[in-house]
């Protein structure tokens, strides 16, 4: 179950997606449907395209920033613990 979370997580990003759907459409080119994998690769194109434009990422990126201003460090509380997030991909044994 760990590894599933990991790979889907991949598909989420705009990447993913667009490799995904574009992989759908070489499959349909193959398979004999013409017609719906242009139309596939060519939206995965397209949306990959629209989604690395400097206009989306800093709409993406300014939303994420209004949720968290900056803060001073004086301004913070003190702690006696740091945690450490990780990206692992096995339990720890």
């Amino acid at each position: 179950m760990l590894y599933l979370s990991k790979v889907a997580a991949l598909f989420v990003t705009p990447l993913g997606a667009s490799l995904a759907i574009a992989f759908t459409g070489v499959a349909l080119l193959v398979a004999g449907w013409r017609r719906g994998g242009v139309s596939l690769v060519i939206g995965a194109l397209l949306a990959l395209w629209i989604a690395s434009t400097p206009l989306v990422s800093h709409l993406a990126l300014g939303a994420l920033e209004r949720q968290y201003p900056i803060r001073r460090a004086a301004e913070t509380q003190s702690a006696d613990v740091a945690i450490i997030l990780g990206g692992a991909l096995s339990p720890a044994t």
